[in-house]
C-alpha cells in the first residue's frame, strides 16, 4: 500500500513496540530511561479542550481553522505524524485505513479524521496526495467529507502538539522524526476523551472508542447501553468489559421486567373490572322498575311463557 511493502513496516515495528516493552520491565530497584524514548512519549491530557483557534492548510490550499471540525455534533478522531515518513506514520494510517473499513460508521457522518503534518516542510499538495491514496484504499463512498489531511507552520503545529501531549524530535542522523502512535479521540466540542495508542488499533477499540467521544450524539441506544459494561483498561490500553456493570445492567433489567409484567397485570385487572361494572349498569332489572312489583313481573312472566308454549 502507498508504495511501501507491509513485511518491512511490520517488521520496524515489532521492533519499536519490543523495544518500548524492554524498556517498561522493571528487574531491578532502578530503571534506566532510554532518552530517546522518553523525549517521544505522549503525555495524556484527557478531559482538556483543544485550542480550536489554531490556523492550518487543507490538502486544498485553503487556511482552516480547528473550529471548522468541531460542533457538528460527531466526534474527531486526530492523527499526528509527517507525510514524508518512511515507515511509521504510513503503517499507522494503513491500520486506521483497515478499521474505518470494518466500521458501520462513516468519516462525515457519525465522525470525522483529521490528520495533521508535523513536519513544517510538507506541502498541501503531499497532503492532497496522501488522501487520495487513502480514500482510494479506503473505497467509502461519502468518505472524502469526512477524512481531512492538513500541513500547518511550525508554530501552530507545535501548538497542537502540546495541546495533545504530542513529544517529537527531529532526528539529525537519520534525517527523520522520531514520534509515537496514537489515535486521539475528541468530542464533538474538542474535549480530549481518550488515546488509542500502539499500532494494533482494531475496528471494536475505535468503535467503543468513538461510542466514548460522542458522548451520545452517535450510535444506537443499544451501544449506549453496551457502552456502560465497558471501561478503558489504562494498562491493557484496551476497552474491557467490567463484570460488576454488567451485573448491575443485568439486575436493572430484571427489575424492568418484573415492574412491566406486574404493571401489565394490574392494568388487565382493572380493565376487566370497567368491563364487568359496565356490563352490570347496562342490564334492566324489572323488578326495580319504577311501578312494577313482584308479583307483576311473575305474572308477566307466566303469560309469555304459556303463549310461547302454545305456538310451539
Amino acid at each position: 500500500m502507498n508504495g511501501t511493502s507491509k513485511k518491512p513496516i511490520i517488521c520496524v515495528a515489532a521492533v519499536i513496540i519490543s523495544t518500548m516493552i524492554c524498556h517498561q520491565h522493571n528487574l531491578g530497584a532502578e530503571t534506566y530511561v532510554d532518552p530517546e524514548l522518553e523525549s517521544i512519549r505522549i503525555d495524556e491530557k484527557l478531559g482538556e479542550m483543544l485550542p480550536l483557534d489554531i490556523q492550518l492548510w487543507n490538502s486544498v490550499g485553503e487556511q482552516v481553522m480547528l473550529a471548522d471540525y468541531f460542533n457538528r455534533d460527531r466526534p474527531v478522531v486526530m492523527v499526528l505524524g509527517y507525510y514524508s515518513c518512511p515507515m511509521l506514520c504510513t503503517f499507522m494510517l494503513n491500520q486506521l485505513t483497515d478499521c474505518v473499513k470494518d466500521l458501520d460508521f462513516l468519516p462525515g457522518r457519525e465522525f470525522d479524521i483529521v490528520t495533521v503534518s508535523i513536519d513544517p516542510i510538507d506541502h498541501p499538495t503531499l497532503a492532497a496526495g496522501k488522501k487520495e491514496s487513502y480514500l482510494l484504499e479506503l473505497a467509502r463512498p461519502g468518505a472524502s467529507r469526512g477524512w481531512h489531511f492538513h500541513v500547518g507552520e511550525e508554530e501552530q503545529i507545535r501548538k497542537l502538539t502540546a495541546a495533545v501531549g504530542f513529544n517529537y524530535h527531529w532526528n539529525e542522523r537519520q534525517q527523520q522524526y522520531a514520534h509515537s502512535a496514537a489515535l486521539i479521540l475528541l468530542s464533538p466540542g474538542g474535549i480530549i476523551t481518550r488515546y488509542l495508542h500502539g499500532l494494533a488499533v482494531d475496528s471494536k477499540q475505535l468503535r467503543m472508542g468513538l461510542l466514548e467521544a460522542g458522548m451520545g450524539q452517535i450510535g444506537s441506544p443499544l451501544d449506549g447501553f453496551f457502552l456502560r459494561c465497558f471501561h478503558y483498561d489504562p494498562i491493557a490500553r484496551e476497552y474491557r468489559i467490567m463484570a460488576t456493570r454488567v451485573m448491575q445492567a443485568g439486575g436493572v433489567l430484571t427489575v424492568v421486567m418484573i415492574a412491566l409484567i406486574i404493571g401489565g397485570l394490574i392494568w388487565k385487572e382493572r380493565r376487566l373490572g370497567c368491563y364487568r361494572r359496565g356490563s352490570m349498569g347496562s342490564e334492566i332489572k324489572l323488578d326495580q322498575a319504577p311501578g312494577v312489583n313482584g308479583p307483576q313481573v311473575a305474572e308477566v312472566w307466566g303469560e309469555l311463557k304459556s303463549k310461547g308454549t302454545g305456538n310451539g
